[in-house]
């Protein structure tokens, strides 16, 4: 009878997505957006021991936070990780790992996981979901599969348009992660020393607008993985966004991670030497680096510490 009742409302809400997907998109939006940090909590801590993390308060929510102290006597400063679950780079699973190379090495690390807040448009708010859930079961919306449409892109359609509709909400996006760092910053107040942040696609995007336009205080250093923003225009800003900043960059391009952060990479470079940049450094990441051999060791991981601590050895810290 449930599995009965269950399918029936299923029905009954593809059915209103056609007759009236404006007011059905909307909603879809904000329940996934309000919900998506209470799984992720909720997965965390079915997952993970209660001691290896800490749950903090991110505005009228709350999120996981991974602590990990630096294993040497004298720490350098503080990494913030910024994961992002749906990509295949810096996942928590690879973040954890990296994590541990940091501590190694004098960081303390802390690790948070983001969901990127979907914006389904009112006439195509059925297709990225059904898509997704025919072949996974889920019956939310996912991030994953509508990002990997944005980067890929169909056929039938230009390489690079300039009136996409956006799947991704970028104002719920810089909201949610302003107040994520806001409240990562309140929970380690008491370390001292440098403070950088890490971060990968999207949410590296995000995050350089914040920190360009003064919505979040600029870190001591930036670690940004492949930024994009799958619209051109917004995208065509990130090489302006990183050459304008007052704090080092380091700039890893992932292979074939994205055709928008491809687009961008080589500008990303020019603009940073035409506007004298001081401190920055792009590194291309090969695709074989993302192939693990096993779960406790990952060549992306330890590819990526090794160049953050030469990177950090160069700035001299």
């Amino acid at each position: 009878m449930r599995r009965s009742l269950n399918t029936g409302l299923l029905l009954f809400a593809v059915l209103c997505t056609f007759t009236n997907g404006y007011s059905l998109a909307n909603v879809n939006a904000e329940v996934n957006s309000a919900s998506a940090s209470e799984w992720m909590l909720n997965d965390i801590i079915r997952q993970y021991p209660a001691d290896q993390y800490r749950v903090i308060n991110v505005g009228d929510s709350q999120a996981a936070l991974f602590y990990s102290p630096a294993s040497v006597t004298v720490a350098r400063g503080i990494a913030h990780i910024i994961a992002d679950q749906e990509q295949s780079g810096l996942n928590l699973q690879n973040a954890m790992l990296l994590a541990k190379q940091l501590n190694g090495k004098g960081w303390v690390t802390t690790i948070s996981v983001v969901s990127l807040p979907l914006k389904i448009a009112p006439e195509s708010a059925s297709a990225p979901t059904e898509s997704a859930n025919s072949s996974t079961g889920d019956s939310q919306p996912n991030a994953a599969s509508a990002t990997s449409a944005m980067s890929s892109g169909a056929a039938n359609q230009a390489p690079f348009q300039t009136n996409q509709q956006e799947i991704i909400d970028a104002h719920a996006l810089a909201q949610q992660l302003q107040l994520l760092m806001t409240a990562i910053t309140n929970n380690t107040l008491d370390t001292a020393g440098y403070r950088m942040v890490i971060s990968e696609g999207m949410v590296a995007h995000s995050l350089l607008g914040s920190f360009a336009n003064g919505a979040l205080r600029a870190p001591d250093n930036f670690i940004t993985l492949s930024p994009f923003w799958p619209v051109y225009t917004d995208n065509q800003k990130t090489a302006e966004l990183i050459a304008q900043t007052p704090f080092p960059v380091l700039d890893v391009e992932l292979e074939n991670y994205s055709r928008w952060s491809d687009l961008s990479a080589p500008q990303r470079v020019i603009s940073s030497k035409t506007q004298l940049k001081e401190h920055y450094r792009q590194r291309m990441f090969t695709f074989t680096q993302f192939i693990a051999p096993s779960a406790t060791s990952h060549p992306f991981a330890q590819a990526l510490g090794q160049e953050i601590y030469a990177w950090t050895t160069y700035l001299g810290w």
